[in-house]
């Protein structure tokens, strides 16, 4: 059983640009993307925090090279210099399962996993865009991404499991020794896949890395059901999560687990002031940027190009006939989820302007905290009391030393996070079983079926 932690699962995204009191100042202190990676990394672990989570675009991404030209990266690499300068915080890695071979992510994973201790995540990700920079020049529906996606997991999850506890051990003296009949063979043969071999890297931590996945269509549901440990997901609002994790719980143990061996982190973003006005004021300081419309409207063009708004300006109300049926985006071959959320925040109130649909979506279909110290802390507290949600994806706002400073004690006080780490490995961190997943559904104990 993987009992619920009495407290909050915290995993920010690893840029620290995503905070406004984090972004470099270029014209006055210019400094390298790395060297920011490296400080914002060791305030998170400072913080107690469970792990930095590397996203990645697997493209030429126009918003991001104007605005964070210096944290442009491959999140493994960035992932592996981390390991080196922390000791406690998880570090979990985004890697595409359409674009990329299981047996090159599993032993990727597993050597992140090697230098770090044991602190490793995959994030799985079926990817929404890449197809122009990968090949082939088509990108499948979702329902056949997740199908490779099931294929390839089950794939990763047999080379980390081949490796038994206790197949590599050492002697007093420090010698290796090494039990092949403990190392076994994947002999996997598939519908996208053929893996012989076992994994050519040693399985020198005994827990294996944690599997990640973001999304929240029925297919990434389904799939985060079967494999998941931890989730992200969009959820602007108490209804929308709550109808979520329900269901996400309810089929986790129609797979034969235990609800609470996968937790829901939904996005949430934070601005925090010294009243509600002040919180609220530092929010709508986005809207003076010059580019914040323009960046809104090509977010929109990227994640439902069903929407149409070319031509209507600000303040024209968006006709009906430009707005789609949650038909037409679930029919949708690129990224199924958000487009159903940007269709509820479309149609969610009557003669909506352009404006107010841009501003609506400033935190991107994610939860906003908005408000004091303590209004903050109080709605992370609502949330996981009522069974919202396991945790939360920090993902940037006003101020993360505010939030580290103010908000994480009040939720220490409340008991709803950690004082200090509890384990040295990610999966002991999260509170979560040791044993995997087996590729039928069944949790298995060190490459066995459990009774």
């Amino acid at each position: 059983m993987a009992p619920r932690r009495n407290y909050l699962a915290l995993v920010p995204f690893a840029e620290p640009n995503l905070w406004h009191d984090l972004r470099a100042d270029h014209g006055i202190t210019p400094r390298t993307g790395i060297a920011r990676y490296i400080d914002f990394a060791q305030q998170a672990e400072a913080a107690r925090l469970d792990a930095l989570f590397k996203a990645d675009f697997l493209g030429f991404d126009k918003f991001h090279i104007r605005h964070d030209p210096d944290m442009l990266t491959e999140p493994l690499a960035v992932s592996a210099a981390l390991a080196s300068v922390t000791r406690h915080i998880g570090l979990v890695v985004t890697a595409s399962t359409s674009f990329f071979e299981p047996y090159n992510v599993a032993r990727q994973i597993a050597t992140l996993h090697y230098v770090s201790g044991g602190r490793a995540g995959w994030n799985a990700v079926t990817s929404y865009n890449g197809e122009v920079n990968f090949g082939p020049a088509t990108l499948g529906t979702p329902a056949e991404r997740y199908d490779r996606a099931t294929e390839f997991t089950e794939v990763v999850v047999k080379l980390w499991d081949g490796w038994e506890p206790g197949a590599l051990s050492y002697l007093a003296d420090g010698t290796s020794v090494v039990d092949p009949a403990r190392i076994h063979d994947t002999n996997h043969v598939g519908t996208h896949f053929s893996v012989e071999q076992a994994l050519d890297v040693s399985r020198i931590v005994e827990d294996l890395p944690v599997v990640f996945q973001a999304g929240a269509s029925e297919d990434g549901i389904r799939f985060a059901a079967r494999f998941g440990e931890a989730i992200f997901v969009a959820t602007p609002d108490l209804a929308h999560a709550r109808e979520y994790y329900d269901q996400v719980k309810r089929l986790v143990a129609g797979n034969g687990r235990h609800p609470d061996s996968l937790r829901v982190l939904p996005g949430i973003r934070i601005f925090i002031g010294d009243t509600e006005q002040e919180a609220w004021e530092l929010y709508r300081d986005a809207f003076k940027d010059d580019g914040f419309y323009e960046d809104r409207r090509k977010f929109v063009k990227r994640e439902a190009p069903a929407i149409d708004l070319d031509g209507l300006d600000l303040d024209d109300v968006i006709p009906l006939e430009r707005i789609p049926s949650r038909d037409t985006m679930l029919a949708a071959r690129r990224r199924v989820s958000r487009g159903l959320l940007l269709h509820d925040f479309i149609t969610e109130r009557e003669n909506i302007t352009v404006r107010q649909f841009l501003e609506r979506l400033h935190g991107g279909g994610h939860l906003l905290a908005i408000g004091t110290p303590r209004q903050v802390a109080d709605l992370f507290a609502e949330w996981f009391t009522v069974r919202a949600c396991d945790g939360f994806t920090l993902q940037g706002g006003g101020s993360f030393a505010r939030f580290a400073g103010e908000v994480l004690p009040l939720l220490r006080e409340k008991g709803l996070v950690r004082e200090e780490y509890e384990g040295e490995t990610l999966r002991a961190n999260l509170g979560l079983e040791q044993y995997h997943l087996a590729v039928h559904g069944k949790l298995a104990v060190h490459g066995k079926e459990a009774p």
